[in-house]
Parts: structure tokens; sequence; C-alpha cells
């Protein structure tokens, strides 16, 4: 807000000192007079688009976090399923052969990473909208290992 006062603060003497070019008769490119000529309609234009798309935001605001609360659902179900199947089939289960253990972290590993670009997207809606961030800590611990 502070930058659109300074703005619209410093259109009128760029205006004034233009018309006192005219008045005096001194020469300026005439595509800069038409660019000055039109700034204050081109602001006030700005300043109505951007009040228009803050009110469309704000309509359409609760849907995408009544969208996004239902993902964050589905999402911790998702992520405890992954757990209890990484825990009982995954690759650090004690007496696996090496082979094995390899097989089965390929087998985990894009699971986890689908899993964890939506915590990472889900997490930024969460701070978008202003929402407690859910944390997940297993998941945390099984990108450290």
């Amino acid at each position: 807000r502070e930058d659109e006062i300074k703005i619209d603060m410093s259109i009128s003497p760029i205006e004034e000192s233009y018309t006192l070019f005219h008045k005096f008769q001194i020469q300026v490119a005439k595509e800069e007079m038409e660019k000055v000529d039109t700034m204050r309609y081109a602001w006030e234009k700005l300043q109505l688009l951007a009040s228009n798309m803050q009110t469309h935001l704000v309509v359409i605001q609760s849907q995408f976090k009544d969208t996004l609360a239902a993902n964050v659902i589905q999402f911790s179900a998702d992520s405890d399923t992954f757990l209890e199947d990484y825990g009982s089939d995954g690759p650090m289960e004690e007496g696996l052969a090496p082979q094995e253990a390899s097989d089965r972290l390929g087998n985990f590993q894009a699971r986890f990473d689908d899993l964890w670009n939506k915590y990472q997207i889900y997490s930024d809606g969460e701070r978008l909208f202003g929402m407690p961030v859910t944390e997940y800590e297993k998941l945390h611990r099984i990108k450290k290992e």
C-alpha cells in the first residue's frame, strides 16, 4: 500500500513538469509526452485490475482452502499406509540380503518421492492460508534414511 501511495504522489509532479515544458515551449519527444499523458490512466487501470483480482481471490479462497484441507486428510492416510508398508516390508528390515534390501528400496523410493512432493505442496498451502502446518516426523526420518 505504501508503494501505491508513493507512485500516486509521484505522478502529479511529473505531469506538472511536462505541463511547464509545454508552457515554456521546451522541446520534448512526442512519444514521451504521450506516455506522460496516459500515465495516470494506466496507473488507475492497473489499480482497478489489482482490486478486481483481489476480490476474485477472496471469493475463490474458501474453495481452495477446503480442497487443501481434504487433500491433507487424504495425505495423512496415504502417509500412514506408506509408513506401515515401509515398516513391515521396507529395506530396513533386519536380516535382509543386500540385493533384497536394494530392490525394496527401489520399490519404496518412487512412492516416497511422490509423498514427499505432496508433503511440500500441502505444507506450502497450509502456510499460504495461515493454517497450522501438519508435521510428519516419521516421513522426515525416512527422508534422512
